[in-house]
């Protein structure tokens, strides 16, 4: 593989091909309706600002993510990981994969959707040790 996915300074792009680690986020209703699959016809890929609505994810890929009180994808991310995620990261949540494309320290500014591939690893966030 070529590039790295992650820069060295925070807000540094990774290239749409980048692979990363995957973080899965396991929430009850993980295996039921919106856990992924959606119509044939749904879209494949979005790729937008942090800022996009939640709602409208759920709406393209008829799926449910888990709640949280962030309206925006960037926010429910952050609320979901606990933290700020970093530029090249992957989530895998209710069978999509989240890439943060672009990020700094305190928002995320660009992320990249699409449906789990049949070769994702998922990590049960239960599987991680406790603080």
């Amino acid at each position: 593989m070529g590039a790295t996915a992650r820069g060295s300074a925070a807000g540094t792009d990774v290239p749409k091909a980048a692979r990363g680690p995957v973080t899965r986020f396991a929430a009850r209703g993980d295996s039921g309706p919106g856990a992924g699959g959606g119509p044939p016809d749904s879209p494949e890929l979005l790729e937008g600002e942090g800022s996009l609505p939640v709602a409208e994810i759920e709406e393209r890929f008829a799926v449910t993510l888990p709640p949280g009180q962030a309206s925006t994808i960037g926010g429910r991310l952050v609320e979901l990981a606990g933290r700020f995620p970093a530029t090249g990261e992957r989530f895998l949540i209710r069978g999509l994969e989240f890439d943060v494309l672009r990020a700094t320290q305190s928002r995320i500014e660009r992320v990249l959707v699409r449906r789990g591939s049949p070769g994702s690893t998922g990590l049960d966030r239960s599987m991680s040790p406790s603080a």
